[in-house]
């Protein structure tokens, strides 16, 4: 059994949410597609004659949105986690030898079944499990020891939940 307590500042949180967003290859599409769109606009506006119209202002606004839509994102997501004070809060956690992860976050206890696991996502200092496809537990790597990480992640594998 490993047992340990994780305190992750708001600053780690935007990172792990971060991470979560971009997880997913098919995010980076609106960033790039915003940025081509605003640097096609300004090319197209500098080269052109001076009779050539002038793109709408409208065009300009979507590929703004669409190259800061993965900020919007990350501070929707984080207003959320902090208005339900979970943030805050010190999250004790105990991986148990049955293969469960018991966490304990301000009288609030939650039992998860890491066979019941839909995926898992490892990055250098998150550890995300993910109850759903957008619902996970960060683990932060940092405030568990490397035996743990790594027993962690031979249950994950053996009990063949998906790695992200």
């Amino acid at each position: 059994m490993t047992e340990f307590t994780q305190v992750i500042s708001d600053a780690d949180y935007k990172k792990a949410i971060a991470k979560h967003y971009f997880s997913y290859k098919y995010t980076y599409a609106s960033p790039v597609l915003g940025l081509l769109l605003i640097l096609g606009l300004l090319v197209v506006m500098f080269v052109s004659p001076e009779g050539a119209p002038r793109a709408p202002v409208f065009l300009y606004l979507l590929g703004a949105f669409m190259l800061l839509r993965p900020l919007f994102y990350i501070q929707n997501v984080f207003k959320s986690i902090k208005t339900s004070k979970f943030s805050s809060k010190e999250t004790s956690i105990k991986i148990t030898e049955d293969n469960r992860i018991i966490t304990d976050s301000g009288g609030n206890s939650t039992t998860l079944n890491l066979a019941d696991l839909y995926a898992y996502y490892d990055t250098n200092i998150f550890l995300f499990l993910y109850t759903f496809r957008n619902q996970f537990l960060i683990l932060d790597k940092r405030q568990m020891s490397a035996a743990s990480v790594e027993g962690l992640l031979r249950s994950l594998e053996f009990l063949e939940v998906k790695k992200k």
